[in-house]
């Protein structure tokens, strides 16, 4: 009792003294004048077990990246994009500090206190479930995860926010310190004061930060405030959140691994140059690299006219699959997340209106990629996050897996935007194991993934006389009519597009024969449209669907098919009459 008595009474004058410096009370920082609260977590033990949550080091970068997307999400739909300008997300070298990188937005809400932002496994967002972030621990697994340092800076209508996440300050309990700074105060004073009073955290933190030279240091976060508080992007933001990435731990660039088929979706021009900025560590340009190739992929419902991505001063235009998926097409289902008691209400699900909360599955053939196995990506919640991809995923959808059934680069794409799925912590896989009636959800989405794209290859294959080769053929040729089309129509983003879409399809259940990759031959209930039904479907054309197989001509090629044909028949005839004149001449002899 005593010494808790001691403890209050230094946080008391402590905060007295913080006042008259223009410091927040200790209720809002920690260090020695507010002790860590008791914890049942360790704080060394839990910054270990972070640094095994995220499989790559960019994963851990999409996941500081996706706090920016939900906090700038909707400032789209107030004045500055009235004024065409919307808000921008920058990702960029720390060229002020130690060559790391940092992430700057603007936020539609109020920003948390920095006390809450730093609390471990507590999330504002936990029931907003538009939102990617919703389990309290993204900045501490990421962070943890790429730096022994960072720094966490928030700009908001009355204040400043320092917080320090750093590996050397964990001990028994979790340990983030943390100031609050009033707007009228002078920053690098008050910094100094919390170095001078706290050397053992704050001053270890911001000396490291400053390679060794705690002037430096301070110096360096006040850039950072100075451009949060007068910069061009953020001077009219009365909310602005930075995080510091300090010295990465991890290189962002991927060790060569075997290529596959696959490898091929990205095209020379995709790719962003970074490393003609001097400025950082080649870690950080490594991960900045890959970070900025791959975006467009990763998030299918961040556009610029809803936000606008930087990474190192360039622009990264988001489009992806509007620009390589031929006859992009739209189903849109009702998916039951329990039990229903009637089977043939299933085959009620992708009409309105609709008695389930709706995914979209958006089905193409990948122009890129015309001789590859079927794909499926899932993405979740409402900026659009790829969370996992499945290659050759015909015998997950109880498919043909034999030959070249389904594929002719298929891509089905499961847009889960009213945010239905169930995320892992690390938003890496889906976890139904933690839904109520999970294993019933996870049944009822494959049963309609399966079915939808059973119908959507098949209608195509029908179309082309039921031959593959001529659906190969139709896939690698559309490629050539991307370019002219994308020039003449634009690109309209997924989230704003009229596609292709279905009407009037008879869906039924039957239970059917496939064959799996050995050839092996099983039978399984399935969704299934009969090939004249498939045929009496209502198909629509939206204004914006760039390339359909059907403008591709054939005609030329397959007569080209069918001469180079008849002279390898001709030639084998003639090599099967040779040796045959040879085998009789042996024979005589």
């Amino acid at each position: 009792d005593d010494d808790d008595d001691d403890v209050a009474a230094a946080a008391t004058a402590a905060a007295a003294a913080a006042a008259g410096a223009g410091i927040m009370p200790p209720s809002v920082f920690q260090g020695k004048s507010a002790a860590p609260r008791a914890s049942a977590v360790h704080g060394r033990g839990m910054w270990d077990n972070f640094l095994r949550s995220f499989a790559d080091p960019l994963y851990a970068l999409l996941d500081l990246f996706d706090n920016a997307v939900d906090a700038s999400w909707h400032l789209g739909s107030k004045e500055q994009l009235q004024q065409q300008q919307p808000p921008k997300i920058k990702v960029d070298i720390d060229s002020n500090g130690q060559g790391g990188i940092y992430i700057r937005n603007a936020s539609s809400d109020p920003i948390p206190p920095m006390a809450q932002i730093l609390e471990v496994f507590r999330s504002a967002k936990e029931h907003d479930k538009k939102a990617i972030g919703e389990n309290g621990v993204g900045i501490k697994h990421a962070c943890a995860n790429l730096s022994d340092l960072s720094l966490v800076l928030t700009k908001t209508s009355d204040s400043y926010s320092l917080g320090v996440l750093m590996k050397d300050l964990q001990q028994d309990v979790p340990h983030f310190p943390q100031m609050v700074i009033a707007r009228s105060a002078a920053i690098y004073g008050r910094i100094n004061t919390m170095c001078e009073q706290e050397p053992m955290t704050w001053g270890l933190a911001v000396t490291t930060y400053g390679d060794g030279d705690l002037d430096q240091g301070i110096d360096r976060i006040c850039t950072h405030f100075e451009e949060m508080q007068t910069g061009n992007d953020w001077k009219d933001a009365s909310d602005v959140f930075t995080i510091i990435i300090t010295k990465l731990r991890q290189t962002g660039k991927q060790k060569q691994q075997h290529q596959n088929e696959d490898d091929h979706d990205e095209d020379p021009e995709d790719l962003l140059d970074v490393n003609d900025n001097d400025d950082g560590d080649s870690r950080s340009h490594d991960l900045l690299g890959e970070f900025a190739k791959k975006l467009p992929q990763l998030y299918i419902h961040l556009n610029q006219n809803i936000l606008q991505v930087q990474v190192c001063g360039k622009v990264i235009d988001m489009a992806y699959w509007e620009t390589r998926l031929a006859d992009l097409t739209l189903f849109e289902v009702g998916i039951p997340q329990g039990p229903v008691k009637d089977p043939k209400i299933k085959l009620t699900h992708a009409d309105p209106p609709y008695r389930h909360s709706t995914v979209r599955f958006w089905l193409g053939f990948n122009v890129t990629r015309p001789s590859a196995s079927s794909h499926i990506y899932y993405y979740s919640r409402q900026s659009g996050r790829l969370i996992k991809d499945l290659h050759d995923c015909r015998s997950m959808l109880n498919l043909t897996a034999g030959s070249t059934d389904f594929k002719q680069g298929l891509t089905i794409i499961m847009d889960d935007w009213n945010s239905t799925l169930p995320l892992n912590p690390t938003k890496q896989d889906l976890s139904f194991a933690f839904q109520e009636h999970g294993e019933t959800h996870k049944k009822n989405l494959n049963f309609w993934l399966s079915g939808i794209t059973y119908f959507f290859w098949t209608y195509h294959f029908d179309n082309r006389n039921r031959s593959k080769l001529m659906l190969t053929q139709a896939v690698t040729k559309a490629a050539d009519l991307f370019a002219g089309a994308r020039a003449l129509k634009g690109v309209i983003p997924l989230s704003q597009m009229d596609p292709i879409r279905f009407k009037k399809v008879a869906w039924s259940q039957r239970r059917v024969k496939i064959q799996d990759e050995d050839g092996r031959e099983a039978s399984y209930l399935k969704m299934y449209v009969a090939q004249q039904a498939r045929q009496s479907a209502q198909r629509t054309v939206g204004a914006n669907t760039l390339v359909q197989l059907s403008q591709v001509d054939l005609r030329g090629r397959q007569t080209s098919k069918r001469k180079s044909s008849a002279a390898a028949a001709a030639a084998a005839g003639e090599l099967a009459k040779s040796k045959k004149k040879k085998k009789k001449a042996k024979d005589d002899g």
